[in-house]
């Protein structure tokens, strides 16, 4: 019994039909990829898986439809659904897939604003404590005009440490600022 034009006519749209869930399953690494951007090697990898599984399934789908003969009406079928769901749908996927992610990462950032904050502010509610006695200290011991003993001195040779110059940080430079 020979292959009618009705029964090729019937596997080329089921070939389109497997061809739009391939384009479906490639949107799966499109989305992958927008939310992680993966190095070269990587969207090789997964290329590489994609077309691996894709040989597979157009194989199978081949040997259920037909006996495993690969016709060309097949390979047509496969790339115009394919290609029907990049154009389609899958414009649609990575652009609102692109708009959750930019809302996720919105989402995550707040979050971590909103809880950092409150320790923000203790911060710099300590600072402010502490850095008005210090002060204070400082300018008692500039009053007295003698050299502080004990802690006091520790906290006067503290508060009056000088930064380094630039160039004099590292040990093997000519320490010229020192």
């Amino acid at each position: 019994m020979g292959i009618t034009n009705s029964g090729q006519l019937n596997e080329l749209f089921l070939a389109g039909g497997v061809g739009f869930l391939l384009g479906a399953f490639y949107d799966v690494f499109r989305v992958i990829r927008l939310m992680m951007k993966p190095s070269a090697k990587w969207v090789f990898v997964q290329d590489l898986l994609f077309f691996s599984i894709s040989a597979m399934v157009t194989f199978l789908f081949a040997l259920a439809v037909n006996g495993g003969e690969l016709r060309l009406y097949l390979i047509v079928g496969l790339t115009v659904g394919f290609t029907a769901y990049l154009v389609t749908v899958g414009r649609l996927v990575v652009r609102f897939a692109r708009q959750i992610i930019q809302w996720v990462i919105f989402l995550w950032h707040w979050f971590w604003f909103a809880v950092c904050y409150p320790f923000r502010l203790f911060l710099k509610l300590i600072k402010k404590l502490f850095s008005r006695p210090a002060q204070a200290i400082k300018r008692q011991l500039l009053k007295r005009k003698k050299k502080p003993e004990g802690k006091m001195k520790k906290i006067f040779v503290f508060l009056k440490k000088p930064l380094h110059l630039p160039g004099t940080v590292l040990y093997n430079q000519n320490n010229k600022g020192n």
